[in-house]
């Protein structure tokens, strides 16, 4: 693929499965290489006629045939549209056993300067229009090359309504944690956040993220930053003997009532102070 492949063997963004084909008399004639579909593509959004909540849920459904090549040396009619077919015959079943789930749509591009797409036409995938040309560059500084021809082939029947379907079940995933600023005295606003005897100070960082039932994630839900009353270390030591609502600080007694979603200002100093990232 590096040797013949005009754009080389990669790299290749997101779930990746490759194919070699081979033959008992030429050995190598050939390679593929599946990877994650593209993020936002006009033509095939239209064709689709997805939402923006499905689309984000659904879009790890659809994959991209990124590389495909035949070795020069070869010279077989019909045989690239064949290998096509036989790769798409098992690419479902590859799929699951690789990463537990099943696309249902596979998408391509085609450099129209340099290949007419004959065997992807030959193999029933349908041409959706052309990729918009990007005016600037990639991140790695890389250019665009110009517009490609989109082509599309449907793995299943019922594609269309998997593809539309948003998510009745979607799972709210937790996580606390406590970013230490215990090397930054002069920070304002701060708190305990160990044990007594510990006495490191920072804060409380509590984020929701949504996931679907597949394991997609589909964005953060709530997300909230706080830091305790120095007056209040130790209570956990007397929380059994507490009611519930004398567990919670006032400031989270606040906002569990209110049900909103407020997150306390990021903490003053008077040096820089390095704030986390999520």
């Amino acid at each position: 693929m590096s040797a013949h492949h005009y754009l080389g063997a990669g790299p290749l963004c997101g779930a990746q499965l490759p194919y070699l084909v081979r033959s008992p008399i030429h050995v190598l004639l050939g390679g593929l290489s599946f990877s994650g579909a593209t993020l936002r593509l006009k033509a095939r959004d239209e064709w689709i006629g997805w939402s923006e909540g499905a689309r984000r849920a659904n879009l790890q459904r659809v994959v991209r045939n990124s590389r495909f090549l035949m070795a020069p040396s070869v010279r077989v009619p019909n045989l690239a549209s064949h290998v096509l077919d036989l790769v798409l015959g098992r690419l479902c079943a590859d799929w699951r056993d690789r990463y537990g789930y099943e696309p249902v749509l596979v998408e391509t591009f085609v450099d129209g300067t340099r290949f007419a797409g004959a065997c992807y036409r030959a193999s029933n995938w349908r041409r959706l229009g052309q990729s918009a040309e990007r005016a600037d560059g990639f991140a790695d500084g890389t250019r665009s090359t110009g517009s490609k021809e989109i082509f599309a082939y449907p793995l299943r029947r019922d594609w269309r309504s998997v593809l539309c379907r948003e998510h009745a079940v979607v799972l709210a995933v937790q996580d606390t944690w406590h970013p230490n600023y215990t090397a930054h005295p002069t920070t304002e606003g701060l708190g305990p956040i160990n044990t007594k005897q510990d006495s490191a100070i920072g804060l409380i960082l509590r984020d929701t993220m949504a996931f679907s039932v597949e394991r997609t994630p589909l964005g953060l839900l709530d997300v909230q930053c706080w830091a305790r009353d120095p007056k209040e270390a130790g209570k956990r030591d007397k929380r059994k003997s507490l009611p519930i609502s004398a567990n919670r600080s006032p400031s989270r007694r606040k906002r569990a009532s209110s049900g909103s979603t407020a997150t306390a200002p990021w903490p003053r100093s008077r040096r820089s102070v390095p704030r986390p990232c999520w």
